[in-house]
């Protein structure tokens, strides 16, 4: 597998930059800014073209959906070259040469960002992977993987209608609802990795992310630094550092919940933040304004099509920015005249009421409102929210003292010098919103957090996100300090003058060390449960499949061995809580129920009803032998029968008296023949329906 899933990365690799490599450099004259950007417009024309397809009713393969999104990227480059070598037209020649330029960015400062990000995610992440297929079995990737497993099986790769019933055998759904609008663009990429290669689900989306961990946002972030310190390259080397430093993100979120698409979604948003900069910068030109406002709107759906929350959150790391940017243009402009600086302060209040008046109407807006009433519960007191921000430890991470410590420094460097103090305020935001999110029940909690789940997690990896520019900064300044005074004493020592840079070099790496420590202890003395410790024991103890698991490794090998009695695409009965949920996308089992729970109301068929509630009945009760019949299901799956005490892991989601009629069918239950047994788990053919 491991074979497998290292083609997967260079597959995906060229998914995800080639065609939008070749589309924005035929815009942009610098090619490390066009292949930063590459992403956005990669993801968004896949997303367009599936959506396309489905209409005209042509079934999605990875060729089919790369193909056009390469051939626009290919017409675009050309034709941009074209214009470049014609002597013929030297006024196009011109236009090209007056391409938005961004020649601040280079490959050498990018090389660390990407080196480390690769680094780390190698010894973090896939390191701790139990095998390339592994894959975490919690709640929301039961969704993750059967989505993506209905993708390849029926051809639709659509955000609408997106579902894991999707293919010709999935006609038997116990929910009545087909499904709206959802951002599947995650799991679009996956899908066309998969497809591509032939790669399992789990394998697809194990090097997708590490992609995007180890590539997209180290480069996403290394755009967005240099742009806001671009004459401050000290501190744009000091975030290639601390870029990949905090435990709630990247790291939290890749085996947490999973929330794969969120994940996605937040490697983007720097480039969204960098393209709102690059509008909005005093020596912008007309074209450059024009063709970074046109990216942002690319942009703009990419975020929306993998995971919207993200538009959230780059609004939200730019409120302060404009008010700034309004502020000092106000400045500027009216200065010099009686009461100019007064008007200054009156156009920046206003466009903050402006701002909060936005937020009140988006708050109120009726397709947000699942969203932003999904109930989460607080968790803490407000002191310990407080020293939570202070010490990055958040909900469920490790604090991270030397790095909540470079962000104050951080914090106290905008303070002196006013022009980055915006980053501490959108830092502050942030903060007030995961402190709203912990500690209260009132309607204040969802009107800060609700556009993200009122989840503390997803808030969590935002405020790491904030915090990267501060920490940054922070680290540039202890850097250069712990420098000058080293170049003092070493130049006492010798006639030739020594170099900073080496050594700015050294102390920044030497926080990374101690930052990323992993657990350790001292026998008798210390025990230190370190962040990236404790992430990387978590991330192998989410990805063992020797685990105590839901769908542990006797109960794939059942599971393998049903397949080979059970006609294909034969309908089974299932209670998806006992791990059978996944054994639709990781081993092919045609199972009725594919999510954990959401069945109960108005959302479920009359005959999923009488299957949870009485399958065994069916001898007796012609009403559940009808409900049957109309499935067409013709075997039952149990994997934990009779585990009334739970010796197997269940997951959160399961209510017992939900799924009494399917639980209580027994080897004596009648019309019920059983097929293939090993101890709790039974496959059973139906044998009260013809």
């Amino acid at each position: 597998m491991w074979g497998t899933f290292f083609l997967s990365l260079i597959a995906g690799l060229i998914f995800l930059y080639l065609p939008g490599f070749l589309a924005i450099h035929a815009f942009l004259r610098s090619k490390v800014a066009s292949l930063a950007l590459a992403p956005l417009f990669s993801i968004t024309a896949y997303v367009v073209a599936c959506i396309s397809y489905e209409i005209i009713d042509v079934p999605c393969s990875w060729l089919v959906v790369f193909l056009p999104a390469f051939l626009v990227g290919g017409v675009l480059f050309a034709a941009s070259r074209m214009l470049k070598k014609s002597d013929s037209k030297r006024a196009h020649r011109a236009a090209f040469a007056k391409r938005p330029g961004h020649d601040q960015f280079s490959w050498k400062r990018l090389a660390p960002y990407v080196g480390i990000g690769a680094a780390m995610t190698f010894f973090v992440f896939v390191k701790n992977l139990d095998g390339a297929d592994s894959f975490v079995q919690e709640y929301d990737n039961v969704y993750h993987l059967n989505t993506l497993s209905a993708f390849l099986q029926s051809g639709v790769w659509s955000c609408f209608g997106s579902t894991p019933y999707l293919s010709a055998a999935d006609l038997a759904n116990p929910l009545t609802t087909t499904g709206g609008f959802y951002p599947a663009a995650w799991h679009t990429a996956a899908a066309m990795i998969s497809s591509c290669l032939g790669a399992p689900v789990t394998v697809a989306s194990n090097a997708l992310n590490t992609l995007l961990a180890a590539f997209v946002f180290p480069s996403s972030m290394y755009l967005l630094l240099d742009k806001i310190f671009r004459n401050d390259q000290k501190t744009v080397l000091a975030g290639a550092f601390v870029t990949m430093a905090f435990a709630s993100f990247p790291w939290k979120i890749m085996h947490w919940g999973p929330i794969f698409p969120n994940f996605m979604a937040l490697c983007f948003t720097p480039l969204i933040i960098f393209l709102f900069i690059s509008i909005t910068s005093k020596d912008a030109t007309r074209l450059e304004r024009g063709v970074h406002a046109a990216l942002f709107i690319v942009g703009l759906l990419a975020l929306a099509f993998t995971q919207p929350n993200a538009v959230f959150t780059a609004g939200t790391f730019l409120i302060p920015y404009c008010v700034w940017r309004a502020y000092s243009e106000a400045d500027n402009r009216f200065g010099s005249r009686k009461n100019g600086p007064r008007w200054a302060i009156v156009i920046a209040a206003g466009l903050s009421v402006a701002f909060l008046a936005l937020w009140v109407v988006c708050y109120h807006l009726p397709p947000l409102q699942t969203v932003i009433m999904h109930p989460w519960t607080p968790f803490t007191n407000t002191a310990q929210a407080v020293a939570n921000v202070l010490f990055l430890s958040f909900r469920s991470t490790s604090a991270q003292l030397l790095l909540g410590a470079l962000v104050v420094v951080g914090v106290v460097q905008t303070i002196v010098n006013r022009r980055h103090f915006w980053m501490t305020a959108s830092y502050a935001i942030m903060a007030v919103i995961y402190i709203a999110c912990a500690v209260t029940e009132s309607p204040i909690r969802n009107f800060f957090s609700g556009f993200w789940y009122t989840d503390p997690m997803r808030i969590a990896a935002n405020m790491a996100l904030f915090a990267i520019p501060l920490a940054a900064l922070g680290l540039s300044s202890v850097g250069s300090f712990a420098c000058e005074k080293a170049h003092e004493a070493l130049s006492r020592h010798q006639t030739a003058p020594f170099s900073k840079g080496p050594l700015f070099y050294a102390v920044s790496l030497l926080a990374l060390v101690v930052i990323c420590a992993p657990k350790f202890s001292i026998a008798g003395y210390l025990n230190a449960d370190t962040a990236f410790g404790c992430e990387r024991n978590e991330i192998e103890a989410a990805y063992r499949v020797t685990e105590n698991n839901v769908y542990g490794a006797e109960e794939r090998e059942f599971v393998q061995d049903a397949l080979e009695i059970i006609p294909e695409d034969s309908l089974v009965i299932n209670e998806p809580n006992d791990g059978s949920a996944f054994a639709f996308s990781v081993d092919g089992l045609n199972a009725y129920y594919r999510n954990m729970n959401g069945y109960i109301g108005t959302n479920e068929t009359d005959e999923s009803i009488a299957i949870r509630y009485h399958l065994d009945d069916i001898a007796e009760d012609n009403a559940v032998k009808a409900a049957v019949e109309t499935t067409g299901a013709t075997y039952l799956i149990q994997l934990d029968q009779n585990d009334d005490d739970r010796k197997s892991r269940y997951l959160f989601s399961y209510v017992e008296d939900d799924w009494r009629g399917i639980d209580a069918v027994n080897d004596e239950t009648p019309g019920f023949e059983i097929v293939l047994s090993e101890g709790d788990m039974r496959l059973y053919r139906i044998t009260a329906v013809s």
